[in-house]
Order: C-alpha cells, then sequence, then structure tokens
C-alpha cells in the first residue's frame, strides 16, 4: 500500500520512475524543498530545451535558489557538469522573481533571450503592460534596443543634479543600487533592505538644521547614529 501511494505522489509532481523518461517540467507543482540534485536535473533539462524555455528556466531557476540553503545553492554551481556558472544562475534568479510580478499576457510578450530579460528586469514590473501595449518591449526587442529603453527610463525618473555634497553622494549611491541589484543574493537585498530602512528612519527622526544662536539651552541635537544590520 505505502508502494502504490508512493508512486502516486511522483506521478503527481511530474517524477518519472523510469530514468529514460524525461517528464516535463511545470514549475508550478514542484514541491519546496527538493534535493539539490533534483534541483539540477530539472535546471538542465530545461535548458536543453533552448532559448524557448528561457523564462520556465528563470523561473525554476528562482525556485532553486528559494528552496536551498545558501551552501547548497553555492555548490550547485562548483560541480564540473554544471549547466552554467554562478553568476548567470544568479542572474536567472533575478528574472525569474521579477517574472512572479507578469501576469501570462505580458510574458508572453517578452524576447526570449536571458540577456535582454536581465536588463528589463531592472525595471518596475507594474510599467510593463504598457511599454508592451506601446510596442517598447516585444519578442523581436534586440539586446542593444533594451539597453536603450532601460536607460532611457530610468533617466527619465532620475533626480535633477543634486546641488550639494550630500545630494551627490546619494545620486552615486542611488546609481550603484539600480547597476548592481540585479547581482545581489536574497540574504543581501534583506539585509541591505533593512540598512536602509533604518537610517531613512534616523534622517526622517532627525530635526532639521537650524542656526546655532537660536537653539535653546536644552535643545541640543542627537549624537547617537543608528545601529544598521550588517550586510553579509
Amino acid at each position: 500500500m505505502d508502494g502504490i501511494g508512493i508512486r502516486h505522489s511522483e506521478q503527481s509532481i511530474g517524477l518519472s520512475t523510469t530514468p529514460s523518461q524525461e517528464a516535463p517540467i511545470d514549475s508550478s507543482i514542484i514541491p519546496l524543498p527538493l534535493a539539490a540534485t533534483e534541483w539540477d536535473r530539472r535546471i538542465k533539462s530545461c535548458h536543453n530545451r533552448g532559448k524557448t524555455h528561457t523564462l520556465e528556466l528563470c523561473r525554476i531557476t528562482s525556485m532553486a535558489r528559494d528552496g536551498l540553503k545558501r551552501g547548497e545553492w553555492s555548490t550547485l554551481w562548483r560541480k564540473e557538469d554544471a549547466a552554467f556558472s554562478k553568476s548567470k544562475a544568479d542572474k536567472l534568479a533575478r528574472v525569474g522573481d521579477w517574472l512572479k510580478n507578469l501576469n501570462a499576457h505580458s510574458c508572453e510578450h517578452l524576447p526570449a533571450g536571458w540577456q535582454i530579460l536581465h536588463l528589463l528586469c531592472r525595471l518596475d514590473p507594474r510599467i510593463v503592460p504598457a511599454l508592451i501595449r506601446d510596442s517598447e518591449i516585444k519578442p523581436s526587442l534586440t539586446l542593444v534596443q533594451a539597453r536603450n529603453l532601460v536607460n532611457r527610463l530610468l533617466r527619465r525618473v532620475a533626480p535633477r543634479r543634486p546641488r550639494s555634497a550630500a545630494q551627490c553622494r546619494a545620486a552615486r549611491f542611488c546609481a550603484f543600487v539600480r547597476q548592481s541589484v540585479g547581482n545581489w543574493s536574497e540574504d543581501e537585498r534583506n539585509a541591505i533592505t533593512t540598512a536602509l530602512t533604518e537610517i531613512c528612519s534616523f534622517i526622517h527622526g532627525y530635526p532639521a538644521k537650524l542656526p546655532r544662536q537660536v537653539l535653546s539651552a536644552d535643545q541640543t541635537l542627537p549624537t547617537q547614529q543608528p545601529r544598521l544590520a550588517t550586510v553579509g
């Protein structure tokens, strides 16, 4: 009876008991957690299907990164027969995270190249339907066109040229975040988000700069610095 239940469970999630048969991969029915070897098999199987399965590859890679411990995720890409490098895996996973915020109609109009998708995932997913409607994003979009589109949109929403040293530093940091966030791990994104939230609270709670002569005797500026989360 137990054997029957096991076979039924394997069939229900798309696992084949016959090694020579490759079951179709459906990321919506992959249970978590799975062993690293099983994620490795699923990623390779999808990767071997070619460019037409890029979106599915991104989704599966994203789910694998979420389902594996950090050490297991890194070890997966140090194997000699790994499908690709860890750097590429992190980028595919980033695209997979972005795809979670898009509906099926939007996904149908995305280009198939993973490098193009990695550029597009820098955009807010909420504006993607409008870009598709205006044919700014379409299946035939090239890498150069995608880069120009992203740069144009990010410049459009960027603040005007800062006037102070503090504003210049903040602008450089914002530019760094936009350029590098796609390469951050999940732990790095969480830690940096926490740190930035704390510093924003500290800034909002800090009194406005006042001329020294108008400060009363009992009015002093806070000297305690925010305790930022350790990134790493």
